[in-house]
């Protein structure tokens, strides 16, 4: 967002000196190449939306001088060819950005959008009028979502971009309702109006316009963070600041107060309704009692991803220390099974918190319910390898590898490239002494992660245990 307004703003400050300003041009064209870079296909796209219309209003006064033109077009062809050129000169950023987010325009990402907007659509749908309260969005957006759904499954796992709608005016619609929403749209319309108001005044407040059309355009794909947020703000009361009465004569200082203190007590009475609906009180004695009774830490209750982060860390506790430590050991089992607990009354029916569950009672040695819990996680995430991964140490340790196979076999359908799989396979594979498979799994580790320590370990497993 803050690059597409500045690339606007140097094409305004072109156009309001009507000269060719070097300077600019390097500025429009750095900034372009980095707005590229961002690999954020709402950005991207958007910012294209704002330069075509942009240049359409302003194409006597700019397209006029040959030497801005030119530079304008062979700026934007050269950012194109590095942005497709980046990925050759540096591969991590093909996987980490480029492929993701630009090779495959219909991805998990896309997808994962559809889930929140059909999830968020439905929750504005049961309360239009007062909405559940501007709280996390995540508790009440997760009832709502299709668990059937593989990209679900897959968004629980790294819980990446499920937490939020991914369009304000959806999340204004379903945490609000229509009082919320309607405020909302009319401040940007009166800012939008304000804006334009000032354009004719002075040129140069292109740049405001434009930057709340960007803005606005990227809250349909995105969320409001701190940056983006001061920045729309910004803009907003620029425009509001303009809005006129009696034919220009009198600036109305006071209307634009009037209206922010109007949405102010929506937002205070939305997060006082959800307060008192949802008996968040109640939640939040219940979450400082428990935590009380397992750690000195403590985070906001309805933060997802506190939850499995604490599980994650007094799983890590409980696995470093020696058997003979068993009171210390069940201490931790404890504390995840509070935690995992309390987690699932906010979040019911999340696959991660469950894993944990089945992980305290592996701890507990209550093998049985440990099972029963991985299944459970299983049967909400299919493509989830950490309870798969329980199940199969289980399957062997404890049930004479009775459906070890089939739960490698899934292991391995889940991802075939991951790191965790490929170790848990060929050890699995060792223990089974199936000396082969577990080689042909190892070379799979070199061709993946050929710095892999675990490559060295295992190597010299081979080189001691077989002849070959």
């Amino acid at each position: 967002v803050f690059l597409s307004v500045i690339a606007l703003s140097a094409i305004c400050f072109i156009y309001t000196y009507k000269k060719f300003i070097p300077l600019f041009c390097i500025i429009f064209v750095f900034s372009f190449f980095e707005l590229l870079l961002t690999y954020s296909r709402a950005n991207i796209f958007g910012f294209f939306v704002l330069f075509l219309s942009l240049l359409f209003i302003l194409k006597r006064d700019i397209l006029t001088s040959k030497k801005v033109s030119s530079l304008l077009l062979v700026g934007i062809l050269v950012s194109i060819v590095l942005f497709f050129a980046t990925p050759y000169i540096n591969p991590d950023w093909y996987v980490r950005g480029f492929s993701r987010q630009v090779g495959h325009v219909g991805d998990e990402s896309l997808s994962e959008r559809f889930i929140m907007w059909k999830a968020s659509f439905e929750m504005f749908l049961r309360r239009p009028f007062t909405g559940y309260g501007l709280s996390n969005y995540y508790p009440i957006a997760s009832k709502f979502f299709d668990t059937s759904n593989v990209v679900f499954h897959w968004s629980s796992a790294s819980m990446v971009f499920i937490d939020v709608s991914h369009n304000e005016f959806l999340e204004f619609l379903a945490l609000g309702g229509l009082p919320l929403f309607i405020s909302f749209v009319i401040l940007l319309i009166m800012s939008f109006y304000g804006n334009y108001l000032s354009f004719l005044e002075n040129k140069l407040n292109l740049i405001p316009l434009f930057g709340l059309f960007a803005i606005t355009f990227y809250l349909f794909f995105n969320f409001f963070f701190l940056s983006v947020s001061l920045l729309f703000f910004l803009f907003l009361a620029l425009g509001l600041a303009k809005l006129p009465f009696k034919k220009g004569e009198i600036r109305l200082r006071v209307f634009p107060l009037v209206i922010s203190t109007i949405c102010l007590v929506i937002f205070s009475y939305m997060g006082i309704y959800y307060n008192i609906n949802n008996e968040i009180f109640k939640i939040h004695n219940n979450f400082e009692k428990v935590m009380k009774g397992t750690s000195a830490l403590s985070f906001y209750p309805y933060d997802y991803y506190s939850y499995f982060s604490l599980d994650d860390k007094y799983l890590l506790i409980a696995n470093s220390l020696p058997k003979s430590d068993s009171n210390l050991r069940e201490e931790m089992a404890n504390s995840i099974e509070k935690t995992s607990l309390l987690g699932l009354s906010l979040f019911p029916n999340d696959p991660i918190l469950y894993y944990y569950l089945g992980e305290a009672s592996n701890l507990k040695g209550n093998y049985p319910k440990a099972k029963e819990y991985f299944l459970k996680s299983l049967q909400l995430h299919p493509f989830y390898e950490q309870p798969l991964i329980g199940l199969l140490d289980i399957s062997c340790s404890f049930e004479d590898c009775k459906d070890s196979f089939k739960y490698a076999k899934l292991l391995y359908e889940t991802d075939p490239k991951s790191i965790v799989a490929l170790v848990t396979l060929i050890r699995y594979n060792i223990r089974m002494h199936q000396y082969k498979d577990a080689k042909t799994f190892l070379r799979d580790l070199e061709d993946y992660y050929p710095t892999s320590v675990a490559i060295f370990v295992f190597k010299e497993f081979f080189r001691k245990n077989t002849s070959s």
